[in-house]
């Protein structure tokens, strides 16, 4: 900084604790409104993580439902024998 900035800021006081307290709440709303369309995309990404999740879980339970029907099949088969 400058000198004639260092002894503007000191004669106007412009860095004293409630303003610099006020600028920080001003800037504050704008600054939680540039995140709201970021959390809004996150929940839209865990929403579809979540369905596919959900499809997955129902792809496995086919899966271990056809395993089971297949291993009774083979142990009668073996019983036959």
């Amino acid at each position: 900084m400058t000198p004639t900035g260092t002894f503007t800021l000191k004669r106007l006081r412009l860095n004293r604790s409630p303003l610099v307290a006020h600028r920080l709440q001003k800037r504050q709303p704008t600054e939680e409104m540039s995140l709201l369309p970021r959390y809004q995309n996150t929940i839209e990404l865990l929403e579809k993580m979540h369905i596919q999740l959900s499809e997955l879980i129902g792809e496995q339970q086919k899966l271990l439902k056809e395993q089971k029907r297949l291993l009774t099949l083979l142990f009668e088969n073996q019983n036959w024998y």
